[in-house]
């Protein structure tokens, strides 16, 4: 329940000798506003090193979490100590919520900053691995830190919106990112795994994935989905995910126990968009979308088993995309609907497909799409409804340029180029059947219908040889692939080969300084594609708030006050607070850099809050320092009116009438004319009458002045005009 703590430099030792004991060293729950600043945390046990639960407002900069020593007692005891079962949830820097307990239903967190930080072998870096319904962390920003050797994961988040997660380093770190029901951006990490890494386990939900380098000895990839699985990125419940411009190198465990992990993996309703990835080596599939709706564009597949699989989608794409040195199948659609497979180039799949369509309904579309070296066959349909085989080259595959099996439907195959294939340019089987079978080009114009399946309508291919030569080499760009151009020396016919994978962005950085209406940033654009993105954002500039203010003079219906000046400002919007509406008003504006204002019209007696915010005029806008700080005052008391009541031998006694907002009265007397007031008395407000005695005979003179006592000061009445001699 604190506020406005901040830790600034200096060590927190937890000297952790018995490792049977688990032992963190900062705890604060429910708090507001912390700081920690240049601090190392080192020497704790088996739990947490600190522990900040229900924040709302948080920063930890160029702070060092290191030296966790494993926890060596039984696993009872370790339940017993933390009510936790296992390492990995022991992040070192634990941003939590405060859990619901009884009749409370918990606290969220809100405005969390993690930078320069360093993680060295410690189970987790940080965040929560919590997730309580109803409550979210919000405005999360982990950025620029260094996570080394931890022995799980970089980041957990859970439950965090408006998420960001950008220009990170982990080395030796099974999984950069461990999220669950999380939204937001990840981009600008990298990822680097030495050594294999098994199990690492992620869930998550992010909008966007983008110019992720990740290098991983380790059975995962990228994870799109809608449930928790195995995989180092999940992305769940978003309409649409943006995977981009990432470079995933995954070098897999070959043992017994290698499980079947793709280098991006999207399923159950995920939308994913993976577009300009660089995917090498994943032991089952490059790029895999499974139930959600897949656009994948432009990507470099290299040496994974099968490098792009869509099953169980409807309108999904797969265009542009370059698969090279697949094990078994280079592009696969099952269970799809309406789905376009386009301008795709594909070489050498070992032992496979170059492309399959398997029990896909209407809509289907197999166009434009380059497939050379198959081992197999290069289009292949099983029990699929396709509206066009077109456009296509096939070459060089040892069997079946395209075959057609198991009650396929499919209405034209036309304008294929087919050349140097073993088997038949189109080979029917299985109770399947085609349209038609036009304008296709062939060096062998062989086609074999088996029986129980037909063509309804055949032109013969246009025979010709061709004769390859390389004519061209075009290097690899930050958005294609790198190729060598063939040509045939007997017709303009052509087609590319010998792929190499995308080059590297070549940005340069414009420096984009903070002004008072917008952040500064580095402004990295690609001189080749002109691709751009931020980095190095700061807030934009804020005048000072307003502080020091004090009165300069204060009457019964005025009040003039003054406040330490606000550099590079141009003047001061004064306000008002308006009790009865419950909100600040504004009353004046003072030029010139001003800092004195009256406020006039006011009830005498009357407390007030009042304010000033400094305010700069920046391109025809008034821009306002950010917040209020209330000045509570008030007016002097009204003049008293008073009189004689009654007097006797020595004695005289004043009465006068009550005035608003007095919390005390004072009656004044002096012998002459000339001489100086005497305070003589003194009552509360609830008084209204004042008895002097021990008057010696001669002349005295009398007044009243009313005084008001408020937030420390005091405020009188002016001495009132009626002063009465008494003899």
């Amino acid at each position: 329940g604190q506020k406005n703590i901040s830790l600034i430099g200096g060590t927190f030792n937890g000297n952790a000798q018995d490792t049977t004991r688990a032992k963190g060293l900062v705890s604060l729950r429910s708090t507001d506003n912390i700081t920690l600043s240049g601090v190392t945390f080192k020497n704790f046990c088996g739990t947490h090193g600190v522990i900040i639960d229900g924040a709302q407002g948080f920063t930890a900069q160029n702070c060092t979490f290191s030296d966790f020593k494993p926890f060596t007692g039984s696993a009872a005891a370790y339940t017993a100590q933390t009510n936790s079962n296992s390492y990995w949830s022991a992040e070192a820097l634990h941003i939590d919520f405060v859990a619901p307990s009884g009749s409370s239903g918990g606290r969220s967190m809100k405005n969390i900053t993690v930078s320069g930080c360093t993680f060295i072998g410690v189970p987790s870096g940080v965040g929560t691995h919590h997730v309580y319904e109803g409550l979210t962390a919000d405005s999360v920003k982990i950025y620029n830190n260094q996570f080394t050797g931890c022995f799980y994961d970089a980041c957990n988040a859970s439950n965090f919106k408006n998420f960001a997660f950008f220009d990170n380093r982990a080395v030796n770190t099974p999984t950069l990112l461990r999220a669950e029901n999380t939204r937001g951006v990840v981009h600008d990490n990298v990822l680097d795994n030495s050594s294999y890494a098994p199990g690492a386990k992620v869930m998550s939900s992010i909008y966007q994935f983008g110019r992720n380098r990740l290098e991983l000895h380790t059975l995962s990839g990228i994870e799109i989905s809608n449930r928790k699985t195995d995989g180092v990125i999940q992305l769940t419940n978003s309409t649409s995910l943006d995977v981009y411009h990432n470079t995933i190198k995954v070098r897999n465990y070959t043992g017994s126990a290698e499980s079947r992990i793709c280098g991006i993996h999207g399923y159950y309703q995920a939308v994913v968009k993976a577009h300009e990835n660089t995917v090498s080596g994943a032991s089952y599939r490059g790029i895999y979308v499974d139930t959600g709706k897949a656009v994948l564009t432009n990507n470099f597949i290299e040496k994974c088993l099968d490098s792009l699989y869509v099953s169980n989608s409807t309108g999904s794409s797969i265009t542009g995309n370059t698969a090279v040195d697949s094990g078994n199948r280079a592009i696969n659609g099952y269970r799809d609907a309406s789905l376009v497979i386009a301008r795709n180039q594909i070489q050498n799949t070992a032992s496979g497909r170059g492309i399959t369509v398997e029990e896909c309904a209407g809509g289907t579309a197999i166009t434009e799409n380059t497939v050379l070296q198959c081992a197999s066959f290069g289009i292949y349909t099983i029990d699929s409804q396709v509206q066009t085989i077109s456009g296509n080259l096939i070459g060089n595959g040892q069997t079946h340029a395209i075959t057609l099996n198991s009650a396929s439907r499919v209405s034209t195959i036309e304008n294929n180029t087919l050349f140097c294939n073993a088997g038949h340019d189109l080979y029917i089987t299985g109770c399947s059947r085609a349209a038609a079978f036009a304008s296709n080009r062939s060096d062998q114009n062989a086609v074999r219908v088996n029986a129980g399946s037909t063509l309804s309508a055949r032109d013969d291919c246009s025979l010709h040889v061709h004769s390859f030569v390389p004519v061209k080499k075009v290097s690899a760009t930050c958005t294609r692939a790198g190729y060598t151009e063939y040509r045939c020396r007997n017709c303009s016919c052509t087609y590319h080969a010998d792929f190499t994978a995308f080059a590297k962005h070549n940005y340069a950085v414009t420096t984009v300084s903070s002004t008072y209406l917008q952040g500064g940033y580095s402004l990295h654009t690609c001189t080749t594609c002109g691709h751009s993105y931020k980095s190095h954002e700061v807030p934009k500039r804020t005048l000072e708030n307003v502080s020091g203010f004090r009165n300069v003079s204060v009457s019964a219906a005025s009040i003039r006050f003054t406040w330490d000046k606000v550099p590079d400002a141009d003047g001061y919007v004064v306000y008002l607070y308006n009790k009865t509406a419950g909100k600040w008003e504004r009353c004046n504006k003072t030029t010139g850099g001003s800092n004195v204002q009256t406020i006039s019209g006011l009830k005498a007696g009357e407390s007030y809050s009042l304010t000033a915010r400094a305010y700069k005029t920046v391109s025809g806008k008034e821009v306002l320092s950010p917040g209020y700080t209330t000045y509570k005052t008030s007016t002097n008391p009204a003049q008293v009116k008073f009189s004689v009541a009654s007097k006797s031998k020595g004695s005289v006694t004043y009465s006068w009438t009550k005035v608003s907002g007095a919390t005390t009265y004072a009656v004044y007397y002096k012998p002459t004319a000339s001489s100086s007031w005497t305070r003589v008395g003194t009552v509360g407000s609830d008084k209204n009458t004042f008895t002097k005695t021990g008057l010696n005979s001669g002349a005295g003179y009398f007044t009243v002045r009313a005084y008001k006592t408020y937030e420390g000061k005091t405020y009188g009445s002016a001495y009132s005009s009626k002063t009465l001699t008494v003899t």
